[in-house]
């Protein structure tokens, strides 16, 4: 024999769940601090993995350092003085174009316009590194790998710390 039980709904409850779902909604104002919140997280995880370490080696995404420079690197009169892709610190391209945005839902990070004398965009160079003698004219030129298009295992850490402070302020009060 199957039994139920009717409870009438309670207007606090219904009241109180209409509040979480307003404030955990893709439009809530807890929503959108957050979504603030995680496009500075990933802004600043590019500027610590490039500078934080210190050194002249900033780490990869993995949170591995990365290449050092070549000696001929150290000797060019032109570079600065800063670590491995930011020689101006934090006025270096690979930090000031920087960008992480939403999109559609979507947090679309990465470089723009980071672009050579000649107009072409060499990120992907430093991405994916170059084998040597892949310079035309310079049969010992090479690059390595620099892979820094990603987040750190301490940047994650900092989303998930994120995450969980949203839900738990979504649960307690309906914001953030």
């Amino acid at each position: 024999m199957k039994v139920s039980i009717h409870f009438p709904p309670s207007p606090a409850l219904l009241r109180r769940l209409k509040e979480m779902q307003d404030a955990a909604g893709p439009n809530g104002r807890a929503t959108n601090r957050v979504k603030g919140d995680l496009a500075a997280i990933v802004v600043e995880d590019n500027t610590e993995k490039l500078l934080g370490r210190g050194l002249l080696e900033g780490v990869d995404r993995f949170g591995r350092p990365l290449a050092p420079m070549a000696p001929s690197t150290f000797k060019n009169p032109r570079r600065g003085l800063g670590p491995v892709l930011v020689p101006r610190g934090l006025l270096s391209r690979f930090i000031t174009h920087f960008k992480a945005e939403w999109r559609r839902g979507v947090l679309v990070m990465g470089w723009q316009d980071i672009l050579s004398k000649d107009g072409r965009s060499f990120v992907e160079y430093h991405l994916a590194g170059a084998p040597l003698g892949s310079k035309p004219g310079q049969p010992n030129w090479s690059l390595p790998q620099r892979d820094v298009a990603g987040i750190t295992p301490a940047g994650w850490a900092k989303i998930v710390a994120r995450h969980a402070k949203f839900a738990a302020d979504v649960l307690r009060r309906g914001s953030s």
